[in-house]
């Protein structure tokens, strides 16, 4: 919808402001849940956020629009829902866009879900304190920058086929540095510099995950291929969070669970590296299908 309402030239500025929200919401729902997890018990935050999301819901419902772009695409598009899929999958470039998704967002589910206890066990902080600070370096950052990202992304896309495409991939592999500190330092402020610095990364691919992808859909198929994107990348990122676990638990050469779990986050920079590759086979795929 947000790409309905907005032109080529600003829809990654657009949908950069959008995000913030993501990581301003990240920052309050962490630090609240874990002060309610604390003081009142962990069933707290499901109360509380389930509630919201219901009044959230009935205020989209009355309130939020589409634009008339979007009811034109709409109209246009006469394929089933197994047409449009199989049309989709046929795509190599969408392929790879979501291949891309699923490595970054295993590296995203997994600092959401194991950074507090990392926090916890390795910085001996309470249950609060490793709840706030696992998101306020990461996300506060990516909510500040989040314009910025979009709008380079646009900038870039003015003026090479590939700009939105090309913050993204520099993002991805300068946070691969990144994600390796964080696992294996051992110094707090060491850790807090790189976790800002694979907030910035983090938003300089967020920002960027559908501006890039509609610029190589066709508008009557757009919002089949986000939730296309969505759907892998979520499922995929899910794997993330399960494999760290296992591997701090059961596996790995450290002889503390600690230690395991700092190597695995650290080696989860592989995955952001992988997801700059795929990146790239973006544009030479459309080469070699323009060609």
């Amino acid at each position: 919808m947000i790409g309905d309402y907005h032109e080529h030239a600003h829809r990654s500025t657009a949908l950069s402001v959008h995000q913030s929200g993501v990581y301003f919401g990240t920052i309050a729902g962490s630090a609240f849940g874990a002060w309610l997890a604390q003081h009142y018990g962990w069933r707290y935050g499901f109360y509380f956020f389930g509630g919201l999301g219901v009044f959230v819901s009935i205020v989209l419902f009355f309130f939020l629009k589409e634009s008339k772009r979007s009811h034109r695409h709409v109209a246009s598009s006469q394929q089933s829902v197994a047409a449009t899929f199989c049309h989709l999958m046929k795509r190599p470039e969408l392929l790879f866009l979501i291949a891309a998704f699923v490595c970054a967002n295993m590296v995203a589910m997994i600092f959401l879900t194991w950074m507090p206890t990392f926090l916890y066990e390795k910085f001996q902080m309470t249950l609060a304190q490793a709840g706030f600070y696992s998101v306020v370096f990461i996300q506060l950052t990516g909510a500040l920058s989040a314009p910025l990202c979009g709008w380079s992304g646009d900038w870039l896309a003015r003026r090479m086929r590939h700009g939105r495409l090309a913050v993204q991939v520099v993002s991805l592999i300068v946070g691969t540095v990144a994600i390796v500190v964080i696992g294996l330092g051992t110094k707090f402020s060491l850790l807090v510099a790189m976790m800002i610095l694979f907030g910035l990364c983090k938003c300089g691919y967020d920002a960027g995950i559908f501006g890039a992808l509609f610029d190589y859909m066709e508008p009557n198929v757009r919002g089949s291929a986000a939730g296309l994107i969505i759907s892998f990348g979520y499922f995929g990122g899910a794997l993330g969070p399960l494999l760290l676990g296992a591997i701090a638990t059961y596996g790995g050469t450290a002889a503390s669970a600690i230690g395991r779990m700092s190597l695995t986050i650290a080696m989860s920079g592989g995955a952001y590296f992988l997801g700059a590759l795929f990146l790239l086979g973006v544009p030479l795929v459309l080469r070699k299908r323009e060609s």
